[in-house]
């Protein structure tokens, strides 16, 4: 039966599989613990004070 044919073809593929056949580039250690380490100023005191520098 042609039916045997198509299930297989419209079954959808792992993700497991396809991240095994595609090369995923993985980040490193630290990517994975969390975002970026995006620097941060320091908390400017209550009031329009300029930071020193």
């Amino acid at each position: 039966m042609s039916t045997d044919q198509n299930d297989p073809k419209e079954e959808p593929i792992p993700l497991e599989l396809d991240l095994e056949s595609q090369p995923v580039p993985v980040p490193p250690p630290d990517s994975r613990s969390g975002p970026p380490p995006i620097p941060v100023p320091p908390p400017t005191p209550a009031g329009p004070q300029p930071v020193p520098v």
